[in-house]
């Protein structure tokens, strides 16, 4: 078998060629994107993409579906992109002063410092105004790091409901730190 024969339907195919895939998504992964679609979540969406292409015979099972799954990989990543930049679903307009670079430690220097705790304050404060389920889902999923899988089996969901769940906790986080902002 020559290696544009080798057969994806082998898990040594898949052992030799998921690593470099999975370091391909990682480098392209921009980080606000990395915080809501994890690189593991992307490759493996990839992976059932290339597999579906298969099955329904629109590719052939050949070596070069490396190339083939980094395409996919690519074109998952600017979906996942375009999906949360939609201006609805857009985390930097709802949270505009809570952005990655404005929490602690982000800024140097004692104005720096001072900012960033009186952000602390202020979302410590918002969480502890949110319902109960609010506050476990934003804390497994942003300070824990938990995968969407995990969080949704600790809640007893499935994962498109624990996704939605968060989506509904952090546009009310928003709401309510936006209550607390100094008017002015």
């Amino acid at each position: 078998m020559t290696r544009d024969e080798e057969d994806v339907t082998d898990t040594t195919w898949w052992n030799d060629h998921l690593p470099r895939v999975h370091e391909f998504v990682r480098r392209r992964l921009r980080p606000e994107l990395r915080n809501l679609e994890g690189a593991t979540e992307m490759v493996q969406s990839a992976c059932g993409d290339l597999l579906e292409e298969l099955r329904h015979g629109r590719s052939k099972p050949r070596a070069r579906h490396r190339w083939g799954l980094l395409r996919v990989a690519l074109r998952k990543i600017v979906q996942k992109h375009r999906y949360h930049a939609a201006r609805k679903r857009d985390r930097r307009r709802l949270l505009p002063d809570f952005a990655p670079d404005g929490l602690p430690g982000s800024n140097t220097g004692p104005l720096g410092a001072m900012i960033a705790a009186e952000r602390a304050r202020a979302l410590a404060t918002a969480m502890q105004r949110l319902p109960e389920h609010y506050q476990r889902i934003i804390e497994w999923v942003h300070f824990e790091k938990l995968p969407h899988v995990e969080t949704a089996a600790r809640l007893g969901r499935t994962e498109d409901a624990s996704k939605m769940l968060l989506s509904r906790a952090m546009a009310r986080l928003a709401a309510e730190l936006a209550f607390l902002a100094p008017k002015g």
